[in-house]
């Protein structure tokens, strides 16, 4: 199966879950690794506007169909981030 069959979140997701898992002691810059660890919060932490969870960062970004024949396409309505400072440990640091 093809990978354009996929949505974009499925696509995304599925990079994430091949990327090769580093330990942080093993990070080096300008690479796109894969590091799991326990997440504290510096400060108050964030809450996601949508889940009401507890987060370090979230985006929200809402877009609306539009047109129609060949003039179709995406507008966004609304877009909204935010993050704040945090620190990730594993075994290795």
């Amino acid at each position: 199966m093809h990978s354009s069959f996929f949505s974009r979140d499925a696509r995304i997701k599925l990079r994430i879950k091949k990327t090769k898992r580093v330990n942080i002691k093993d990070f080096k810059e300008g690479r796109d690794p894969r590091i799991v660890g326990k997440l504290s919060f510096i400060g108050e932490p964030l809450k996601s506007p949508l889940t009401t969870r507890f987060c370090a960062f979230y985006k929200i970004e809402i877009l609306e169909h539009k047109g129609s024949g060949n003039n179709k396409y995406w507008r966004r309505i609304i877009e909204d981030y935010d993050s704040q400072p945090f620190l990730l440990t594993d075994d290795t640091g």
